[in-house]
Formats: C-alpha cells, sequence, structure tokens
C-alpha cells in the first residue's frame, strides 16, 4: 500500500534467497515448491488483472534488490519483513 500512495510506477519483486535455499537438505523442498507456485499464480493474476508482472530473482537480498533498484531508475524501494 504504501508503495502505491508514493510512486506512480511500482515494481513487485521477490527474492529466492540462496543463502537459505543453500541450507536446505532436500532440494525439492515442500515449501519451496509452494512459493514457487504461489507466484506462478500471483504473476499470472498481476498479467490479468494489472497488466504487471512480478520479478523473480535468484540470489542474495540484499546484492539482488540495489542492483534492480538501479537498473530501474528505482526511487524507492519498499520491503516486507520476513518473521520466519
Amino acid at each position: 500500500m504504501e508503495a502505491c500512495a508514493n510512486a506512480t510506477e511500482v515494481a513487485l519483486v521477490f527474492v529466492f534467497d540462496t543463502s537459505i535455499l543453500g541450507g536446505l537438505e532436500n532440494r525439492d523442498d515442500r515449501r519451496v515448491t509452494f512459493i514457487h507456485k504461489s507466484l506462478v499464480e500471483l504473476d499470472q493474476r498481476l498479467r490479468k488483472e494489472h497488466d504487471s508482472t512480478l520479478i523473480v530473482l535468484y540470489g542474495d537480498p540484499a546484492v539482488c534488490i540495489p542492483r534492480l533498484a538501479r537498473e530501474l531508475e528505482a526511487d524507492y524501494v519498499f520491503a516486507g519483513r520476513d518473521y520466519e
């Protein structure tokens, strides 16, 4: 909500944090599969209902997000908190 209130364009981004993924015992972890399926559904809804897309990245969020912000020439970056 805050992003939409402060910007005329909003890019939605999810980062699969490789430091977390690298620590998983099973490469086919159900949690990651659930997140992936949910992101696919979200992207489909964004495309259909809002003419938008979801950007999905893999890596260290502390590196990926600033790089993407520079590429997009973003004025603001808003982030959700992961409570896990």
